[in-house]
């Protein structure tokens, strides 16, 4: 508690990520590589009962607030508005609006092609991976953003709806509407009628402002049953207004007053749009900007340290991957008026699908990518694609993915392609073209200083005055370490000391339980095996320690028993085993406390 109270886990945390010892997977770090490098390596696998016809977005994390070069979740954003009662209502009737895109074509176009996917991790990396217009009955959202099975485990499905037709058409043929809801006519519906009872809706009619009238919702499966009604009515009161109160935040630097000033006009006319094409509109002139003054690259340096990421990227250096785009294009969305988020995860090609030879799917870390989202009131969150040679996903090159931040990738090779992509808003289509080759840039008109030129105003402050402190003291900690660990080691397996040696192992094993939520409060110590063995056992971790060192403990101390020398180093090494296993399955900041404040891995 003291320790929390100081802040050091904050300032430790800080002085990690300069020195590249860890990343925290729920802050989206930017501008910290050179360059990119795939290592070719499965991290997941999507099976099928159909193959999709489209590419699918598998997103693994919400990026809500941008400052200091970085993207944080809602639950860490420094302007977080209250979301208690989305919270609240999203946990407890399952009125995700991520799951609103699904309810809205299950009601609205029931023709719409149902797929089930299933998703194995191959690799952990503390994140859970979703699909769009998707819904499961294996997990729920814990907050707006962030969702996990009812049980940690590695593989979990979902139920994707896949419109027939483009989605603008279908919002066109629903626009937003008031309709009024009777209570009456649904007194029936038991999920329906707790839901406004519990939120103190008494009033018999209810208006709301959707895209279809509530009483007309067509069948939907009988997992969602009695959710589409809630759904609309949350979204319609409550989640459309928080959403623009939480993701219409902009960074009001002067670095990046600088790139407003930028703006063209093409971009500033689609202010503060009303209609979903509309949107789509302000959208697609933020990405024909990005692609004309900007080139895609997978080696576009580092963003120097006393520089803003976004408008070193769009001002000054003008070369970047999906991270730069995504992060660009959210905040110039936002500058619009259009609530958007960023987002990480991986991207399944459509050219992938048609080549396979099975409903399995093996996703490398080479199909990591980024890429923005939009909220079109009275349908959900929609992805949107700001980096060249995405646009549309079903002209989706493999050859030429790049992937979001900490995730290694190598240089994608040439591919020639032309992205065209259609609007149909009041019955008029507009569209427009784009050719890339090499490495899948766009041609850039440079308008900026170039990068030699930003190194004049590099801070000169000697880097000696800080990193060595810094070394000293991480020495200091590796000492330390050292030398406790080979102490207790020795008195862990020393024979001439036996009872000693169970002792010692026996409260490092308690300890470590401990530190890892698996604590014991004075039962009887048989009972806790029992609890122990359970709860490392649902977590994949080896329970050989506590099966031996406990029953060992007890007869050492209640029957008087001599362990012998091979019972001393079977429980050695089992211990040794959990600690390993237990600090393969933190995080890297758990694991660093773990190791060097600890001294327990």
């Amino acid at each position: 508690q003291s320790f929390s109270n100081l802040q050091l886990p904050s300032a430790l945390q800080n002085l990690g990520s300069s020195l590249g010892l860890y990343h925290d997977p729920d802050v989206s770090q930017l501008g910290t590589k050179n360059k990119l490098e795939f290592e070719g390596k499965p991290v997941l696998s999507a099976t099928f009962d159909t193959l999709p016809q489209s590419a699918i977005y598998l997103k693994g994390y919400t990026g809500s607030e941008y400052r200091n070069n970085c993207w944080y979740p809602l639950d860490k954003a420094e302007s977080n508005h209250d979301q208690s009662t989305v919270t609240q209502i999203i946990k407890t009737y399952d009125c995700a609006p991520q799951n609103f895109a699904f309810l809205f074509q299950r009601s609205f176009l029931p023709q719409a092609n149902l797929i089930q996917c299933t998703i194995q991790l191959e690799q952990k990396d503390n994140r859970y991976y979703a699909p769009y217009d998707a819904y499961s009955d294996t997990a729920a959202y814990s907050n707006d953003a962030k969702w996990e099975p009812y049980k940690h485990v590695d593989s979990y499905s979902w139920t994707i709806s896949q419109p027939q037709e483009f989605l603008l058409d279908a919002l066109n043929q629903a626009p937003l509407e008031e309709y009024i809801f009777s209570q009456d006519q649904n007194s029936s519906n038991d999920a329906v009628s707790g839901f406004l009872h519990d939120l103190g809706i008494t009033e018999n009619t209810i208006p709301v402002n959707a895209r279809f009238p509530l009483t007309q919702a067509a069948t939907v499966p009988s997992a969602i049953e009695g959710k589409v009604i809630p759904a609309a009515i949350m979204e319609s009161t409550l989640y459309r207004n928080f959403a623009k109160a939480s993701y219409l935040q902009i960074p009001k630097t002067s670095a990046m007053q600088k790139v407003y000033d930028a703006l063209p006009e093409s971009i500033l006319s689609r202010r503060n749009p009303t209609t979903a094409a509309g949107q789509y509109e302000a959208l697609n002139a933020i990405r024909k900007w990005m692609a004309s003054t900007t080139t895609y690259t997978t080696e576009p340096g580092k963003t120097p340290g006393n520089r803003d990421f976004t408008a070193f990227f769009l001002l000054e250096n003008q070369k970047g991957y999906c991270v730069h785009y995504a992060t660009a294009g959210t905040i110039l969305a936002r500058y619009l008026g259009i609530p958007a988020r960023y987002c990480e995860g991986y991207l399944i090609g459509s050219d992938v699908l048609q080549k396979a030879s099975q409903t399995k799917i093996t996703v490398t870390d080479k199909q990591s990518h980024a890429w923005c989202e939009f909220y079109i009131d009275g349908y959900g969150w929609v992805p949107f694609e700001m980096t060249p040679g995405y646009y549309d996903p079903d002209v989706f090159a493999q050859n030429a993915q790049v992937t979001p931040l900490q995730t290694t990738t190598t240089t994608a090779p040439a591919v020639t392609q032309t992205t065209t992509v259609s609007l149909a808003a009041g019955g008029q289509q507009s569209s427009y073209s784009l050719q890339n080759s090499g490495t899948t840039s766009v041609t850039t008109t440079r308008t900026k200083a170039s990068t030699d030129d930003t190194q004049k105003h590099h801070s000169t402050l000697s880097p000696v005055f800080w990193i060595l402190p810094v070394l000293l003291c991480i020495a200091g900690v590796w000492f330390s370490r050292f030398f406790i660990l080979r102490r207790r080691s020795r008195c862990i397996r020393d024979i001439s000391h036996p009872k000693q040696a169970v002792f010692t192992a026996y409260h490092t094993l308690l300890r470590l339980l401990q530190l890892i939520g698996i604590s014991y409060h004075g039962q009887l110590l048989l009972e806790y095996q029992e609890e122990a063995e359970k709860a490392l056992a649902e977590r994949h971790l080896p329970t050989e320690a506590v099966q031996l060192l406990i029953p060992l403990t007890l007869s050492v101390d209640m029957g008087q028993k001599t362990p012998s020398a091979a019972e001393i180093h079977q429980a050695a090494a089992a211990l040794e085993a959990l600690q390993q296993a237990v600090s393969s399955s933190c995080n890297p900041f758990r694991r660093f406390f773990l190791k060097y404040l600890h001294h327990l891995c």
